[in-house]
């Protein structure tokens, strides 16, 4: 078993060398953040005590990094993204495994994803819950300004129900359209919103 202390002083630095990434190529570190806390909060949501802690580090990892492909060209970012943290010297003396898992998650966070792209994630190490987690995270803090707050997750045995404020019509539709597609393959329950009015 590894030293607790240790353990910690691992992560600490893997999330040290994720921010200084989103430093060099000049990430929008706010949205970032957020996606991760999200994506986090959803993931804990689904997942409660059978939460893996190397999942949750590949989650958090990759919300920070992402974005960082914007630096490079916008439209296809989400590939530049998975090469710069193949990549970077930032990233250089990661796990591998934990460096291509947070790779991928970097890749399919955005775009619609094809049946061969759900082969390649699989289910070892719960990446398919982290890229469902993590997509939707992103379509929360689709606008980058910080305006959406998740209240609350309900679930029911065939549905899962993120109670939200802040969101545009445009927001959620793009959500429920374009982001939540991997929800129903990682936890077989449909995803659904509920707005309500900002206290």
């Amino acid at each position: 078993m590894k030293d607790p202390t240790s353990v910690a002083l691992s992560l600490a630095k893997y999330k040290h060398d994720a921010l200084r990434a989103m430093n060099h190529f000049q990430t929008d570190r706010a949205h970032c953040m957020r996606v991760a806390s999200f994506a986090q909060t959803l993931y804990l949501g689904m997942r409660g005590e059978a939460a893996q802690q190397a999942a949750q580090l590949t989650l958090e990892l990759a919300g920070y990094l992402h974005d960082v492909g914007h630096s490079i060209n916008s439209r296809n970012h989400h590939k530049h993204s998975r090469y710069i943290v193949r990549h970077a010297r930032e990233t250089a003396t990661w796990d591998a495994t934990l460096k291509e898992d947070v790779a991928t998650l970097c890749f399919y966070h955005r775009r619609s994803v094809k049946p061969s792209g759900i082969d390649k994630i699989g289910r070892a190490r719960d990446l398919l819950a982290c890229c469902a987690c993590l997509r939707v995270a992103d379509g929360l803090d689709r606008s980058h300004l910080g305006t959406a707050v998740l209240h609350e997750i309900k679930r029911t045995s065939r549905e899962v129900t993120l109670v939200v404020s802040g969101l545009s019509p445009d927001d959620v539709d793009h959500l429920l359209k374009k982001k939540a597609d991997f929800w129903q393959i990682a936890f077989a329950q449909k995803l659904t919103l509920h707005l309500r009015d900002a206290t």
